[in-house]
């Protein structure tokens, strides 16, 4: 329980903040970094995963709480459909 509620914190909290800078920012190549950014999506887990064990032993993050809850904080998905909400909201409210 102690890991879905810190995954989900994480994730609903880089969400919001990168969907809110992809909509309300300007920032150079803003569309092809949302690109790459949703490109992830095409990508499963398994690709990662030796990346990601080697980075967790180079920190020495091994069975560590960490370990587990930084590999799934950033979600594409989540991003998008923040990013989606933020958009469809009228222009006097943003």
């Amino acid at each position: 329980l102690v890991m879905a509620v810190l995954i989900t914190v994480a994730q609903v909290v880089t969400s919001i903040m990168s969907a809110y800078a992809f909509v309300f920012l300007r920032f150079p190549f803003k569309r092809i970094l949302f690109a790459l950014f949703m490109a992830t999506l095409l990508l499963p887990l398994e690709v990662t995963l030796v990346g990601n064990v080697a980075t967790i032993r180079q920190l020495e993050w091994t069975d560590t709480y960490q370990a587990l809850v930084l590999p799934f904080a950033a979600a594409a998905l989540g991003t998008f459909l923040i990013r989606q909400g933020f958009r469809g909201l009228p222009p006097d409210i943003r």
